[in-house]
């Protein structure tokens, strides 16, 4: 039998997004400064960095973007409680912002 332990590594992603360049644990913003997740975020910064990738994706506007945002922070992770935004994470969701400007800018101009 095989132990699927043994065969797991860790993944590089496999996207990049628009204006920021991601590999490992380093995200690149738009202005060439890098933010290291593992060094410059904590744990639960980036436990909400997880949803804020997904929420760029699917919310319909930066205001829902930010609600999201706003929510994820006073609920905390797995509802432990408030999380205070270091300055690291708060230039990341910029950067989130300004692409999801840029996909939906690109959404409306295609319908």
């Amino acid at each position: 039998m095989v132990n699927m332990k043994d065969n797991l590594k860790p993944l590089p992603i496999l996207h990049h997004l628009p204006g920021a360049v991601t590999t490992d644990m380093i995200i690149r913003l738009a202005d060439n400064t890098e933010i290291d997740t593992d060094r410059d975020l904590s744990s639960e910064e980036r436990h909400i960095l997880q949803k804020l990738l997904c929420y760029k994706h699917f919310v319909n506007s930066v205001a829902e973007f930010r609600e999201k945002k706003e929510t994820a922070f006073r609920v905390g992770w797995n509802n432990s409680g408030p999380i205070r935004e270091s300055e690291a994470m708060a230039r990341v969701a910029v950067q989130l912002e300004k692409d999801l400007q840029v996909r939906l800018r690109n959404l409306e101009e295609s319908t």
